[in-house]
């Protein structure tokens, strides 16, 4: 079974080695191809020194992602279908497990990680994110991507069949520049159920995503959700989540064998149940910061407060002192004082006197 892979490039130097060599250190038939969208940053340099293990790469300058997706499409011949982007990579793993996947059951048409494996920008590992689940449903309330709900569904973990993409036309349509890859997922709900592999199957450079920020991209996804889905008789799979599990044999004599197991939830409530758990612990966090500003608001006016008091202590301990200096003149200027002042100096000077009589006699 022949996976196609297209990565759409536009000047990513940095990354794009990495997204190379993790496809083609994979196992089994793999048809690769590049749609480099006019790079001048010495991306195509890279390109060209894997050009022999390419199925084929194109440059041009196009006015959006979606058109070098349609290029390289085009051109692919293989019955399963992935894109990576080109900041992201594949883990050693992937392709061998969808291949094994789609083989083994026939009437699952789309895959995706239910794992976010994130990477930084080095390269290293940053954290796991792990998806409750997806469904049809969810996806059109915005819990698989939102301004309130983060949980996006990601292009590097997702592979589909051939026939699923000639379902919905064979081609990314012009619609959205930016939220390309979100109108994708909603044309192929229409079609099939999006089946959860719980396996990390890419790596996402965590710090390089700009949708979160970009109001540009949450205008299309906003846009997208507000039109619904073309199909709006809600197939039987509406509210169901499929699940593929890895599940392990263990034969004393063969040994440990891993082969995988499908499972089909009815409901989808458990997304549910996890998107509140979410918004308890959002909700948490908002009631702690609210009760920090506050202990920070009264820890101020106590501040206040006492500086006032300390200000008020200060200016009546000057007044005190103030009002003993001029204690202190009256006392020294007083004729009562300065009466008895004389009068000890002229009783000192006649004891002196009669101690020298004293003395001569």
């Amino acid at each position: 079974m022949k996976i196609s892979i297209v990565t759409p490039c536009l000047n990513n130097v940095e990354h794009l080695q990495a997204a190379l060599e993790s496809v083609l250190q994979q196992p089994g038939p793999t048809e690769y191809i590049i749609a480099d969208r006019g790079s001048v940053d010495g991306s195509l340099d890279v390109i060209k020194r894997y050009e022999s293990r390419l199925a084929s790469w194109t440059t041009e300058p196009d006015g959006a992602e979606y058109e070098a997706l349609n290029r390289a499409f085009a051109a692919s011949t293989g019955e399963i279908i992935g894109w990576l982007p080109a900041t992201d990579i594949y883990l050693p793993w992937t392709l061998q497990v969808a291949r094994e996947i789609f083989t083994k059951f026939p009437d699952v048409s789309w895959i995706g990680a239910g794992h976010k494996t994130c990477i930084n920008v080095s390269g290293s590992f940053a954290e796991m994110q792990r998806a409750a689940g997806f469904s049809r449903r969810a996806f059109w309330a915005g819990k698989h991507g939102g301004r309130e709900n983060r949980s996006w569904i990601q292009p590097e973990v997702c592979f589909w069949r051939r026939s699923l993409w000639d379902k919905i036309g064979g081609v990314v349509p012009s619609k959205y520049h930016h939220g390309t890859d979100f109108h994708l997922w909603s044309l192929m709900w229409d079609h099939a159920p999006l089946t959860s592999v719980e396996v990390p199957l890419a790596g996402f450079r965590f710090q390089l995503d700009h949708r979160i920020t970009d109001s540009i991209y949450l205008n299309d996804v906003d846009h997208i959700l507000e039109q619904g889905p073309v199909n709006t008789e809600a197939p039987s799979y509406h509210r169901e989540m499929h699940v593929i599990e890895p599940t392990f044999d263990v034969d004393p004599e063969a040994g440990a064998s891993q082969t995988y197991a499908l499972n089909v939830y009815a409901t989808d409530e458990f997304i549910d149940e996890s998107d509140d758990l979410e918004n308890s612990v959002a909700q948490k966090d908002a009631v702690i910061k609210v009760l920090d500003d506050a202990n920070k608001d009264l820890r101020a006016q106590v501040e206040a407060q006492r500086a006032n008091i300390q200000g008020t202590i200060d200016a009546h301990q000057t007044k005190i002192d103030e009002l003993e200096g001029r204690l202190r003149i009256l006392r020294y200027t007083h004729p009562g004082y300065l009466f008895k002042s004389a009068m000890k100096l002229l009783g000192r000077g006649k004891s002196k006197d009669k101690a020298k009589t004293e003395a001569i006699k």
